[in-house]
């Protein structure tokens, strides 16, 4: 098997590019972490006023017109242009990465919403049905716990397990940067 090869000064300058590149998503990814805390916590000021608003208690029916829906932005939106489509193995990984980064429960919105912002989109069809059957899959296998319906925390992992868990989602952010011009390894193991 030939190895990669390229000139030291060129290497090193990949080196530094792809060093840069990890720091400043690593920056994202923080960023992301804060404002989905925030968002969380209006969405959930949005549905206590909704229900001081249009109450939904027995007796105080709305006829002739339906609630109002909570309010806010749509809990999914599209994924960026050149988002890597993930499926199988790859989505099941990625997913188990978000839930570990989060280290709470997460909705399968939320959990949707930073696969998009980490620059991946879910291939198929029904892209929702897929990543609850990759969740369901992993619940079953005993490495994720489902809390309630839609929403899923990583399940009591090893140390080791948990890094395999992240090294494994952050292997497919290697493929996302090689969007933006950086060339992995011509024989990197694929997820």
């Amino acid at each position: 098997m030939r190895r990669f090869r390229a000139r030291p000064s060129r290497r090193e300058q990949l080196q530094r590019t792809r060093a840069a590149l990890i720091a400043e998503a690593g920056e994202i990814d923080t960023a992301f972490q804060r404002m989905a805390l925030r968002m969380a916590s209006i969405r959930t000021e949005l549905a206590r006023l909704r229900e001081a608003l249009w109450p939904a208690s027995p007796g105080r029916g709305w006829r002739g017109f339906r609630r109002p829906r909570v309010g806010g932005p749509e809990p999914v939106g599209r994924p960026a242009p050149p988002a890597l489509p993930l499926h199988g193995r790859a989505l099941r990984h990625a997913a188990m990465a978000v839930l570990a980064r989060a280290r709470r429960p997460l909705s399968l919105p939320e959990i949707h919403r930073a696969l998009h912002v980490g620059g991946y989109a879910i291939a198929g069809r029904t892209p929702v049905k897929t990543l609850a059957d990759a969740l369901g899959y992993e619940h079953d296998r005993g490495r994720a716990r489902r809390v309630r319906r839609g929403v899923y925390e990583l399940a009591e992992l090893t140390p080791a397990r948990r890094r395999r868990v992240l090294q494994r989602g952050d292997h497919l952010g290697h493929q996302v940067a090689r969007l933006g011009g950086v060339e992995p390894h011509p024989h990197a193991r694929s997820a």
